[in-house]
């Protein structure tokens, strides 16, 4: 997911670094292939944190958050690019991005997945802890 996020962040400032019209047809396809995957990783990593019973709402409220997370943005930036420079709203979400990307690597936790526990590798593991435990009762009962 970092590595996504640093490449939209690339992506993104190489905007700035434009010479010539040819080039934006060279960073435009990696810019949306980076976007691509960060968008389907986020949903990914949200999907997988979530418990299977709330799996739909958690994907709703995560859809609506994400669409509110890219309007906001595309408003503020004709703002920003009208009262300062017609650059700045690229460098600011550089910037936003790459810190994203740090966030992500300084905070960032594998949880522990809804999946795992209710998968049939788990369901064995404690069948085998359930058994051994009986056992255990048994011949300390003795």
């Amino acid at each position: 997911m970092s590595f996504t996020l640093f490449g939209t962040a690339i992506a993104v400032i190489s905007f700035y670094l434009i010479e010539s019209s040819w080039q934006i047809f060279v960073i435009a396809p990696f810019m949306a292939a980076f976007i691509g995957l960060t968008n389907a990783n986020l949903s990914s990593l949200v999907s997988r944190s979530a418990d299977p019973s709330q799996q739909g709402e958690i994907l709703g409220i995560n859809t609506s958050v994400m669409a509110l997370a890219q309007a906001i943005p595309a408003m503020l930036s004709g703002f920003v690019a009208a009262s300062l420079t017609p650059e700045t709203p690229i460098i600011i979400s550089s910037i936003i991005l790459t810190l994203s990307g740090v966030l992500f690597l300084v905070f960032y936790r594998k949880p522990r997945l809804a999946a795992e526990a209710s998968s049939p590798q788990s369901a064995i593991n404690q069948e085998k802890i359930n058994k051994e435990a009986s056992e255990i009762e048994i011949f300390s009962a003795k």
